[in-house]
């Protein structure tokens, strides 16, 4: 069962409009949602008639958040959803797909954090993690080809929403068994052992619907890898309608895949976490 908790009330909603530019304040408090396999916050921006809602939501310690902007007063857009942070850069929404549910239209993405431990490269260097973005430095993000305008949402100090999140994460993985403390410290990440093998095993197991129906799918799985380098727990941050891929790729993914383990700051296997996309293709 979901729940949410209301963390502290924001400043009135204002709403400041530009040319082809929506400028929307926070409207409602943040709110932390402790699902069962992940936590979220969660705000409303804008005045009523263009309530914009915003959610980031994380499966595991350090690992990618799942973001989410839905509307239903404001139109869609045709290309392919950009993102501009403040502070930052404009970069593309990775895993974007839009949302079109409930009267509600939008786009959920993956971002990559940078909190995610370094990846060793062929000769053994570590190597941080690609297009990474300090989101609780972040102010502002401005959203391009997301709706039929720009929107630009004034998300002021997400520290206090972060601190809230991450107490949920650690109540989460404690509950299943886990050390929240050493997921968050860890020096080296887990590194895939002959991924082109176990990924063609993983991809074979298709969801039979998706199969009759031609559907397919690409799925981000943030895991938990344990310090014999196999994962114990798997959990897709962008199966929004793909549910059933989520369930086959994280399977065959706890069955198949094999790492090597992430090491703590003394150089010992350790628990930790990894990412991972698939991609199904109907051929």
């Amino acid at each position: 069962m979901l729940a949410a908790a209301a963390m502290y009330v924001s400043p009135a909603a204002a709403q400041d409009s530009v040319i082809g530019q929506l400028s929307l304040q926070p409207s409602t408090p943040w709110n932390v949602d402790y699902a069962q396999n992940s936590c979220a916050i969660m705000r409303g921006f804008g005045p009523d008639d263009q309530r914009v809602l915003f959610e980031l939501r994380q499966f595991v310690p350090g690992g990618p958040y799942r973001l989410m902007v839905a509307s239903e007063h404001l139109g869609s857009a045709r290309g392919d959803p950009v993102v501009t942070m403040t502070p930052g850069e404009t970069r593309p929404l990775s895993d974007a797909r839009r949302l079109r549910a409930n009267g509600m239209r939008g786009v959920a993405a993956t971002l990559r954090t940078s909190s995610e431990p370094a990846l060793p490269d062929e000769t053994g260097e570590l190597v941080q993690v690609e297009d990474a973005i300090n989101v609780e430095a972040t102010r502002a993000m401005t959203f391009h080809d997301t709706f039929d305008r720009d929107v630009a949402l004034a998300l002021g100090d997400l520290a206090p929403a972060m601190e809230a999140m991450r107490v949920c994460l650690d109540d989460l993985v404690t509950e299943l068994g886990f050390d929240p403390t050493a997921l968050r410290n860890v020096a080296q990440a887990a590194a895939p052992l002959d991924q082109a093998r176990w990924a063609r095993e993983v991809s074979q197991h298709f969801p039979t619907a998706a199969l009759r129906a031609g559907r397919d799918a690409r799925i981000t799985a943030s895991t938990i890898v344990n310090p014999q380098g196999r994962i114990v727990r798997c959990a897709a941050t962008n199966a929004l309608g793909d549910e059933d891929f989520e369930a086959v790729a994280c399977a065959a993914m706890m069955e198949y895949a094999r790492l090597t383990p992430a090491l703590d700051t003394a150089g010992e296997p350790t628990f930790g976490s990894y990412t991972v996309t698939i991609v199904y293709t109907v051929s």
